[in-house]
């Protein structure tokens, strides 16, 4: 295999690295995923406004209002779910993949544990 081709899923679904890269991939999703969330809570800040304001310009005040304390409720949990610490995944950056031939402990594994102890 050269540098150019990519790896064959069969190279790497088994492999400790394939696991690592996986994990890898893992924590750079949750990461997109939180940047995401908490650039859209600006967009629906204005937007609960706006309904609140609708709301009260067609008498329907206290629906509006309701609508407003649910939808600041919900963004307040966002808010404080994606500014949580994150802890990635064990050996999310690669570090200390184990090499032994033991299983690796999921029930019901038979990729990584039949690959790591041979044929």
């Amino acid at each position: 295999m050269n540098a150019s081709s990519p790896p064959q899923e069969e190279e790497t679904a088994g492999s400790p690295d394939g696991l690592a890269l996986s994990r890898m991939v893992r924590t750079e999703q949750m990461l997109a995923v939180r940047r995401s969330v908490l650039a859209a809570i600006p967009v629906n800040l204005v937007l609960s406004l706006t309904v609140a304001l609708l709301a009260h310009h067609s008498e329907l005040t206290a629906l509006g209002l309701a609508w407003l304390a649910l939808s600041l409720a919900v963004n307040v949990t966002r808010i404080f779910v994606c500014r949580r610490p994150f802890v990635p995944a064990p050996n999310a950056d690669g570090t200390d993949i184990p090499r032994s031939t033991t299983s690796c402990g999921w029930p019901g594994c038979s990729r990584c544990c039949r690959a790591r102890s041979g044929p």
